[in-house]
């Protein structure tokens, strides 16, 4: 119990966090899926095209990750969504600055991202869990993703090739975080129409019913 609540400060507002930046899904999620289908269009992943997608991506996720946490760092979830958007940036920052020299160190490198996004999406899908609907997307786009990086440390030589696997992870991915908008859309209505104060009476007007005894009783007098 005392565990407990040590533990509950530190996430009890990520699902608030969630609702009231939604849009950090919509940047996360297309531009995730426009690389997917850049990276299957491409003729490999040795073309620098799919490389300036991906950083492109990350950065666009990254930013408005790190938006979004920071202009809610008073919730106390903030920090899971500022490391999703610094791993993302950081990511980005090493594609620019060092590109990978193939497809397999390039595949690598998506695959560190993909692990990185993997298990914070999980620590943020577990926190919002019994706070929002749809939270369950988070947890599968976290098992997604730490599927994907295990499917590239362990792709045999024969597998599927590897810009289709990280197509498919990419489109995949972004489709759930793209997913998690209507949700979130929906319980942020619905927790301000709950919230939404009726009107006080305007200038203290007294009710009709108070006054019809008084003009019966004029009447009645006359």
């Amino acid at each position: 119990m005392a565990r407990d609540n040590v533990i509950r400060p530190c996430f009890g507002d990520a699902a608030t966090l969630c609702r009231r930046a939604w849009w950090m899904f919509l940047l996360g999620g297309a531009p995730l899926v426009g690389f997917g289908l850049v990276v299957i269009a491409s003729p490999g992943l040795d073309s620098p095209l799919p490389r300036m997608a991906l950083t492109a991506a990350l950065l666009v996720d990254g930013t408005a990750s790190l938006t979004g946490a920071l202009q809610h760092r008073a919730k106390d979830g903030w920090w899971v969504v500022a490391a999703i958007g610094l791993a993302g940036v950081l990511v980005a920052i090493s594609l620019w600055l060092a590109p990978p020299a193939g497809s397999a160190a390039f595949a690598a490198r998506v695959a560190l991202q993909a692990a990185l996004l993997g298990g914070l999406l999980l620590l943020l899908g577990w926190r919002v869990r019994r706070r929002a609907a749809g939270e369950w997307l988070l947890d599968l786009a976290g098992g997604l993703s730490l599927g994907f990086a295990l499917a590239i440390l362990a792709r045999p030589a024969d597998g599927l090739p590897l810009a289709q696997l990280v197509g498919a992870w990419a489109i995949a991915l972004g489709a759930l975080r793209l997913g998690e908008i209507l949700p979130l859309r929906r319980a942020a209505g619905v927790r301000r129409f709950a919230h939404t104060p009726r009107p006080p009476p305007q200038g203290g007007r007294a009710p009709r019913r108070e006054r019809r005894p008084a003009t019966a009783a004029r009447h009645r007098g006359a």
